[in-house]
């Protein structure tokens, strides 16, 4: 990995989210920012790895090509894989594990392909020293990424370990959680100025209300995560990994937050005190058992998020209904208030009868989802949330 030259780096994400992640990564220093298909890609140093993986928070995962070639059939994806210098990036002594990830490609077998490389690496070992390195699919010391594109393949090094949206904070989930990163990127488009009064009166797990607290008070998203893929690198630089670490555990602020967190199921509000309570945001999170449609006012004024149920995971009974009283209530009870609702039941989401001055398309896992925002109005317009 020792290069003076800039490192190529693939940061992926979620469909909807990319242009929020370039953002991310230009506040990083990173550099040639191009905004792809569920990714970002761009230039830097290893110390643009490290703040990437620790800061971004609409990031999946940070990786750096090793090589690339074109790829008809299998037989030139184990050529060209076999003759790369594995002993350049890890011993024989280290565990790696191969993923495959294939788009209209001639190669239609993900499981395959990734067989074939993992034989290529080991083969290669074997040539070189005799003895091949373990594989291990659960917690490999190197994990590589084979990415066929029709049929030009790129060979990737993963830099992260654990997805980052396992950010180290949550200790209890709920039904059907809301991914971290997702929740991060809601709250970034949404406009937040990180200081006005935040409401999630369907907070499942409280992702959305401690996210937007680590948000506000620039605490890493990284920062109550143990392990780092790069950390194994041969280049590892432990001093400069420190370095940046301190760097941004330093801006952490202290700043008043106000926030309330509801649900009507007794076990979700359990489970969101227990994470609050772990990253000790009790000072800015209040959460309570409570039905949405018992919700009024807790501030003068402020932001609602809400993640309905989408009738998938989380079943509701009469979602038509359901979202009309989601809009009586924001009319009813939240006038001069901003509402971001992330509507995976676009037929339904219709009827909360409001007309949304935003849409942003959005993917909860395979789920499509509309982020609709509402300026919810009474007669005149009140103050502006946004800025």
């Amino acid at each position: 990995m020792e290069n003076k030259n800039p490192l190529k780096i693939l940061i992926k994400t979620f469909r909807g989210l990319e242009d929020t992640l370039a953002d991310e990564c230009k506040k990083l220093g990173a550099v040639n920012i191009e905004t792809l298909t569920r990714a970002v890609s761009c230039e830097g140093d290893l110390g643009t790895i490290y703040k990437l993986n620790y800061q971004c928070r609409t990031a999946l995962r940070i990786l750096v090509p090793l090589t690339s070639f074109r790829a008809e059939d299998e037989e030139q994806v184990y050529n060209n894989i076999t003759h790369f210098e594995w002993k350049d990036i890890f011993d024989a002594n280290q565990t790696f594990a191969v993923s495959s990830t294939l788009v209209q490609s001639q190669l239609n077998h993900t499981h395959y392909v990734s067989l074939k490389a993992k034989d290529a690496i080991a083969d290669y070992f074997r040539k070189v020293g005799g003895t091949r390195p373990d594989v291990d699919t659960e917690n490999p010391d190197f994990l590589i990424q084979v990415h066929i594109s029709k049929d030009y393949c790129t060979v990737y090094l993963d830099s992260t370990g654990e997805n980052l949206y396992k950010r180290g904070w949550r200790v209890e989930g709920h039904v059907a959680p809301l991914n971290e990163v997702l929740a991060s990127g809601i709250i970034q488009i949404s406009g937040w100025n990180n200081i006005a009064p935040v409401v999630d009166f369907m907070c499942g797990s409280g992702t959305l209300l401690i996210e937007a607290a680590m948000l506000a008070l620039q605490i890493p998203a990284g920062f109550y995560r143990k392990h780092y893929a790069f950390t194994k690198w041969k280049d590892y630089d432990a001093a400069l990994w420190k370095t940046i670490k301190d760097a941004a555990d330093n801006k952490i602020i202290e700043r008043p937050l106000r926030m309330y967190g509801s649900d009507n199921d007794m076990r979700a509000v359990e489970a969101t005190l227990a994470n609050v309570n772990n990253v000790q945001l009790q000072e800015f999170i209040h959460v309570e058992k409570k039905n949405f449609m018992d919700c009024s006012k807790q501030f003068e004024v402020g932001k609602i998020f809400v993640n309905p149920p989408y009738d998938v995971r989380i079943s509701l009974d009469d979602a038509v209904a359901f979202y009309k009283d989601l809009g009586n209530i924001f009319k009813r009870n939240y006038a001069g208030w901003q509402a971001h609702v992330l509507a995976g039941n676009l037929e339904a989401a219709k009827f909360i009868g409001l007309k949304p001055n935003r849409k942003h398309l959005l993917y909860n896992g395979p789920i499509e989802c509309k982020l609709l925002s509402f300026n919810l109005f009474e007669g005149k317009k009140y103050g502006n949330v946004s800025s």
